[in-house]
């Protein structure tokens, strides 16, 4: 999975992937390029799409998804993807 990308909205940021298919998707996110990548939370939404509304206006952001078995191993990461929160 490598096209995730960022897209920022009015004190949100919104993650949209290409769905592979993976029985679900768990969602990273960072205050540094590169990581450290703190867990955010778990989809299994077949639009590849998660709302990030926990975030801070001014503050930039990069994610990863990583896809999920139906056990819970994380099988691939995507490419980072990065969006500043900001308000409208």
């Amino acid at each position: 999975m490598d096209n995730l990308s960022a897209r920022r909205k009015s004190g949100k940021v919104q993650l949209v992937w290409t769905h592979t298919g993976a029985a679900a998707y768990n969602v990273y996110r960072g205050t540094m390029a590169g990581g450290p990548y703190i867990f955010l939370a778990q989809t299994t939404s077949t639009y590849s799409t998660y709302l990030d509304a926990t975030v801070v206006n001014g503050t930039t952001y990069y994610y990863v998804v990583r896809e999920a078995a139906l056990n819970d191993d994380e099988l691939c990461q995507s490419n980072q993807a990065s969006a500043k929160a900001t308000a409208r």
